[in-house]
């Protein structure tokens, strides 16, 4: 399912879509590690965004949304912090996040089409909320499907971040529809002759 085709807050696809990336019976650490590269690779999606766009309003959004992916890799990191796991390996977390982020449609998701259809903020959050949407349902998908239940914990507590972080990014959209209504209507009072 193409991030880029999303019309609504809804997951789509499969039940099982994705689910493969994580192998069976695969330890905490390796939930760990996918965890993390998602959110990396969201981050690096979003920087590259960012860099990419000219336009500065929209260039700030980017990196608001970029830097929300600090907050989730700061929690992973302490909740790795609190196991007895030993180190993890950052070289495997770097090649895992090129090729993942969250809600696994990094194949499907392509920059210059994403740029291309970028037109105001409205756009940003739409494409964000889609993303956060497939990243809840494939988190809360996983922890039901992990045999660890610390990797299951681990995951419904990234699903439980992601609907925060879902909401926040609705109130941010929901602000902006307001302040461009608010202007249109301003623009359209100027136009109104007063007698």
């Amino acid at each position: 399912t193409h991030i880029m085709d999303w019309l609504g807050i809804k997951a789509c696809g499969d039940y099982d879509l994705n689910l493969n990336i994580l192998p069976e019976g695969a330890d905490f650490k390796d939930a760990w590690n996918l965890a993390y590269a998602m959110e990396d690779g969201l981050q690096r999606f979003y920087i590259e965004l960012e860099r990419r766009e000219q336009r500065s309003h929209l260039q700030a959004v980017f990196h608001k949304l970029a830097s929300f992916e600090d907050l989730h890799k700061e929690r992973l990191l302490q909740a790795y912090a609190s196991t007895d796991r030993g180190t993890f390996d950052p070289a495997r977390i770097d090649t895992m996040a090129n090729n993942y982020i969250e809600g696994c449609d990094s194949n499907n998701l392509s920059i210059t089409d994403v740029v291309s259809k970028i037109e105001s903020t409205i756009d940003i959050f739409s494409i964000s909320l889609a993303i956060e949407a497939q990243a809840l349902d494939l988190y809360a998908r996983l922890s039901r499907m992990s045999k660890c239940p610390q990797s299951a914990k681990l995951f419904m507590e990234m699903a439980f971040e992601e609907r925060g972080h879902m909401a926040y990014v609705s109130e941010e959209m929901e602000k902006q529809i307001i302040r461009e209504q608010r202007d249109r209507i301003l623009k359209l009072s100027n136009l109104i002759p007063t007698s």
